[in-house]
């Protein structure tokens, strides 16, 4: 079994398919960035030397085992920033030829124009000589423009620039992560450059080298050659060889269990989950400590390929601290985890007192239900015989029907959620903004004109915002306004629109409409339309930065965005920002890599906001997105309908905690061709994402007609998916597979009308219980690789086949058939 490195199966793919002439320890120079703790310093015991030329701009980091650098900020003026560098051979080698690979993942494509080009790689002679310089570029579009979301490489001589630059004859989307080869040829004078090659007479270009200069080592870095304001965007490079000889390079090797998880679970245990980065292990051992000593003793041992533990032994109120070795010849001792504890199981609610309503012979029955609870609806005609028929919608009602003999009986069977309420959702009471507070203002008053195209009505806002204090409220009157530079709105501002949508801000020739900026607070929008009028119009709204002071107390309500190319509403490391009643539809382009989002919350510094009320599609990619470590946010009561993937995603790299409720996502038109969308989506497999961390809530959602209902992938472990509606969605109503998920918690569900009611792959300590699932082709269908499954007291009758289990080594009991 083929196991990847790191988050790229497609580094591995290309590497074991080149002819190995030696192994990477034999190479000139290796470099694979593998750094849990994100800490340059640390970076090969100090073997590179890391230096940034300019203080305001230290954007260069490990991320996930990546080099990165992220020039998304629109620097005033070309700099050359996060300098890495180092010294591989003693001499200046100056004959033969040098091979050096790398892997190459661009997150956010370069942003600009035409010229937009950064040099990124190098080879050097260890003082301030360069040679082979390999360049990330923007696309040109052939019209003086550029094609959105889409770079290029290209490769120059030693004194080259962006100008003299030969480019590779093909661009790729932004997201795309490729494998890079640079042959420096010391006896021709050139250098070639090679994308993805297998042999060495692959596609390639070159570049004539001219000047002589004898090469000692390998820089990464960044020099932005654009003009003012452009930038390269977000740039990763990993796995850096440097051989003497084209195809010295192999898989990588062996390396110790990463990613060490412990989270309290239900049932009063530790679920520890880990990734595993060995070829030939023999087994795990799971090894534990109490917090606060050092000494690690073994827990257990479990079979190879295993990334799921769960330690029953772990006493409530202690809190232990775990690592996990991998057995062979040579052991591979992980670093140890967080610190993790047990929790105490929430209390028991009192049973519902059931009230009913009757109308015209249909009696509506309702009661005060509890969010921790499922609550299910079991039906009789003689008070003896009772059938599971349904779980209360998210209103906790539900309508009996009288029977042909005129009588019907209705009960409820109820049975408490574990979930821990002090991880998942807000953590603190939502602060509002604290404004209005001063004067009104009118934007008619600062030179703003409607339905006059020619005037660039941005600098009426800049101008009141100049002239009012904390607190003051700016109306901006029913009509139409043209922006064309981005508004931004500073601290302590309230800016309404008129009712009924009157207020529409239509966007000329810029990227973001309105703007709040890093560190601002207590700024609210309402009432507004924001349209695009052309192909530039990337956010409707943008909020923070990345890495930049959090804003806080940030009330979006009733605004409408239309014809953008990426994000309605981009939320970046801020906390305490409220979305509500807003209307996103109608993007421009629904591509990879960022296109076509209605709401994103992202980074990890972006907790405690709430996005409620909203209604998002048609014409939408994603429709509420969370990633990048963002956590403990709350997403309810929201529509999303007709998008082209997952309409509610938890979109990779580690968000955790979060909760998402009351939402509903259908399709009531054909499906489309693109992409197989799930209602909720866990984890994702593009280049630049993974698992979702553990302990996101998905509760009393409804999802038809999407192809599933829930999806789970990317070793998302410790989910918890309650009480959900699922209703004719075409493949599963909740699918684990890809890489599945540990420690998964599905309760409660109404699963109807799918191929799969429940259809799970390569997962360890799935919980399926409680749940009424029929009306499907199969109830619950596994593979023989699932594990430790706890299959308990579900309704699965009404399905063609009620259940297919590919192993048995679990449990299934007390499910109705």
């Amino acid at each position: 079994m083929r196991k990847r490195f790191g988050i790229r199966y497609w580094a591995i793919a290309f590497l074991a398919s080149i002819p190995v002439g030696s192994t990477f320890g034999d190479a000139l120079f290796l470099e694979r960035f593998e750094y849990e703790d994100g800490e340059l310093a640390q970076a090969s015991s100090n073997r590179w030397t890391p230096t940034t030329s300019d203080s305001a701009n230290p954007v260069l980091y490990v991320v996930d085992g990546q080099l990165t650098w992220d020039f998304t900020g629109q620097v005033a003026d070309p700099v050359n920033n996060g300098y890495y560098g180092t010294q591989f051979s003693s001499s200046a080698i100056s004959s033969g030829s040098l091979y050096t690979y790398f892997d190459l993942e661009v997150p956010e494509a370069p942003i600009g124009t035409e010229n937009t080009a950064g040099i990124f790689l190098a080879l050097w002679n260890g003082g301030n000589g360069y040679r082979a310089r390999v360049f990330i570029a923007a696309v040109p579009d052939g019209e003086g423009g550029i094609v959105p979301d889409r770079f290029r490489l290209g490769i120059t001589k030693q004194s080259g620039s962006r100008f003299s630059a030969v480019y590779y004859p093909e661009d790729w989307a932004e997201g795309t992560g490729l494998t890079v080869l640079v042959q420096s040829d010391f006896d021709e004078e050139m250098v070639k450059l090679y994308v993805n090659p297998q042999t060495e007479d692959d596609r390639h270009v070159v570049a004539s080298d001219g000047a002589f200069l004898g090469i000692r080592g390998i820089a990464v870095r960044h020099r932005d050659e654009s003009e003012e304001g452009n930038n390269i965007g977000v740039f990763k490079v990993d796995n850096i060889g440097v051989t003497r000889t084209f195809g010295d390079v192999e898989p990588p090797p062996d390396f110790p269990p990463s990613r060490i998880t412990a989270t309290g679970a239900p049932g009063g245990v530790i679920a520890v989950n880990w990734s595993d980065n060995s070829n030939n292990e023999t087994g795990f051992r799971i090894e534990r400590s109490e917090s606060g000593t050092a000494e690690f003793s073994e827990l257990a041992v479990v079979n190879a390929n295993r990334t799921h533990y769960l330690d029953e032994s772990a006493s409530p109120g202690n809190s232990y601290i775990y690592r996990v070795v991998a057995l062979g010849d040579t052991d591979l001792v992980s670093r140890p985890g967080l610190p993790a504890q047990t929790y105490a199981e929430p209390e028991t609610p009192p049973s519902p007192v059931l009230r009913t309503l009757t109308e015209a012979g249909t009696a509506r029955v309702f009661f005060n239900g509890h969010p921790h609870v499922i609550y299910r609806v079991d039906e009789s005609t003689d008070l003896e015989n009772w059938r599971a028929v349904k779980i209360p919608s998210k209103e906790f009602t539900f309508f009996l029907e009288p029977s042909q003999s005129g009588r019907k009986f209705a009960r409820i069977a109820s049975n408490r959620l574990s979930i821990p309420t002090e991880l998942i959702g807000l953590t603190e009471a939502f602060r509002m903004p604290r404004n209005e507070t001063g004067s009104i203002f009118k934007l008619s008053d600062f030179g703003a004109t409607t339905a006059n195209s020619s005037d660039n009505d941005s600098l009426a806002f800049a101008n009141a915002f100049a002239a009012m204090s904390f607190g003051d409220v700016l109306e901006v009157a029913a009509g139409e306004y043209h922006l064309k530079s981005t508004v931004t709105v500073p601290s302590g501002m309230t800016v309404r629109g008129a009712p009924d949508d009157g207020s529409v801000l239509n966007t000329q020739g810029i990227g973001q409409a309105l703007r709040i900026a890093p560190g601002s607070q207590d700024v609210t929008l309402e009432g507004l339309v924001i349209m695009g009028q052309d192909a530039f119009l990337d956010d409707g709204v943008f909020i923070g930065q990345p890495g930049g002071q959090a804003p806080e107390r940030i009330w979006l309500s009733d605004l409408r965005i239309e014809r953008f190319n990426r994000r309605a509403i981009q939320v970046r490391n801020a906390k305490h920002v409220k979305i509500e009643g807003c209307r996103l539809l109608n993007a421009l382009q629904l591509g990879g890599g960022g296109h076509g989002y209605g709401v994103t919350l992202n980074d990890s510094n972006n907790h405690n906001n709430w996005v409620t009320g909203c209604t998002i599609g048609p014409v939408i990619r994603h429709g509420i997105l969370i990633q990048f470590s963002a956590h403990n946010n709350l997403i309810e009561h929201n529509t999303c309908f007709e998008t082209t993937e997952d309409a509610y995603d938890l979109h990779g790299e580690d968000e955790y905690g979060n909760e998402l409720r009351f939402n509903l996502a259908y399709w009531e038109s054909d499906l489309p061709e693109v992409g197989t969308p799930a209602g909720f989506g866990v984890g994702n497999t593009g280049a630049t994402h993974d698992n979702s961390g553990p302990g996101n809530w998905i509760h009393h959602n409804e999802v038809r007609g999407y192809h599933i209902g829930v999806e789970v992938i990317q070793g998302s472990h410790l989910q918890f998916i309650d009480g959900n509606d699922l209703m004719d969605n075409i493949d599963a109503g909740i699918k684990i597979h890809n890489g599945g998920g540990n420690s998964l918690y599905l309760r409660g569900n109404f699963i109807t009308g799918s191929e799969v009611g429940v259809q799970a792959t390569l997962s360890a300590g799935l919980v399926v219980a409680d749940n009424i699932i029929g009306g499907n082709i199969t109830g619950i269908m596994t593979t023989s690789d699932m594990t430790d499954y706890r299959i308990i007291n579900n309704d699965l009758s009404g399905n063609e086949t009620a259940a297919n289990l590919g192993s048995d080594e679990g449990e299934y009991l007390d499910n109705r058939e």
